[in-house]
């Protein structure tokens, strides 16, 4: 891996960086804990549950030099493409419950469907998305009987539009030119509508639902380490890569994995096109962004401090 530079758009000043960045901030801690296994029993209620495949990459190991790797195939969660869907059922369900005041263990996705139904409550889910989380909270809606709008950047392809209305949810493209203009737009109607608004990021005051989606995406390293410990004779993984994202799934694993066995060793991995991550994970200034240029010459956005 060669390393690279980046220029900030601001002031033109050009830094040479490591792929590989280690976090100064590290340090022991406690992390927050839940009941993982209530988490996956209520994933179990849920239609097309399905406990997705591992897959072994021998060749993978052998050239590495490494004992086993496995491959966790997230391609086919609950019949749709991505594991957001784990995070998005959790998140609603115990948005909804909240709202109707009905305490989240005591009811499956089914009985509270019956409950809003009941109740002819005039409930709404609002969110944005840029394709599989919209799409996971839109199918969790459909299930529930709650109408959905679903905000999308303006750049969102007409195919990923298709797949977020073909489960129901109002889709509205918002104007602006980035997600984050999106997400105000989304802020703004649940602000004025009243509608319950269910989100994968967090920003000041927003942090429990995302703290939901968290819990529920515990249930993938539930389903890894029973599959591992199957496959290897009761033994446990030792070190786990994931992808970054925006945030959440890096967290879930993270937590899940420090809870367990702290010595267990975690590498994050984000595109280099998507720099914020890496660079948000490691510094605690102000943001602001960056070009990067690669060896194709090509230009990207970065954000940095």
């Amino acid at each position: 891996m060669q390393s690279y530079t980046v220029t900030q758009v601001a002031s033109g000043k050009t830094i040479k960086r490591s792929p590989l960045l280690e976090n100064p901030h590290r340090k022991e801690r406690t992390w927050p804990s839940h009941d993982a296994a209530a988490v996956e029993s209520f994933h179990k209620t849920l239609p097309d549950y399905n406990q997705t495949q591992l897959h072994e990459l021998k060749s993978v190991a052998a050239e590495l030099g490494l004992g086993r790797v496995f491959l966790k195939d997230e391609s086919n969660r609950f019949g749709l493409p991505a594991f957001k869907v784990l995070g998005a059922s959790c998140a609603v369900h115990r948005a909804v419950c909240q709202r109707v005041d009905v305490k989240p263990e005591n009811v499956s996705i089914a009985e509270l469907a019956a409950i809003v139904r009941d109740k002819s409550l005039d409930l709404q889910l609002v969110t944005c998305t840029a394709g599989n989380w919209g799409r996971a909270v839109a199918r969790i809606a459909k299930i529930l009987s709650i109408p959905a709008r679903v905000y999308v950047p303006s750049y969102t392809s007409e195919h990923t539009k298709s797949l977020i209305a073909k489960e129901g949810a109002d889709v509205r493209v918002d104007s602006g030119k980035s997600f984050d203009d999106a997400l105000a737009a989304t802020q703004k109607d649940a602000e004025e509508t009243g509608a319950l608004l269910v989100q994968d990021v967090t920003w000041e005051g927003y942090e429990e639902a995302p703290s939901w989606a968290v819990e529920g995406y515990g249930t993938m390293m539930q389903e890894v380490d029973r599959q591992v410990a199957e496959a290897t004779g009761g033994k446990r993984p030792t070190l786990v890569v994931g992808s970054v994202g925006g945030g959440l799934w890096a967290q879930a694993v993270v937590t899940h994995y420090r809870n367990i066995d702290a010595s267990t060793m975690i590498v994050l991995v984000e595109a280099d096109s998507c720099g914020f991550q890496r660079v948000a994970a490691l510094r605690r200034e102000h943001l602001r962004p960056e070009r990067r240029h690669d060896d194709h010459g090509r230009s990207e956005q970065w954000i940095d401090d």
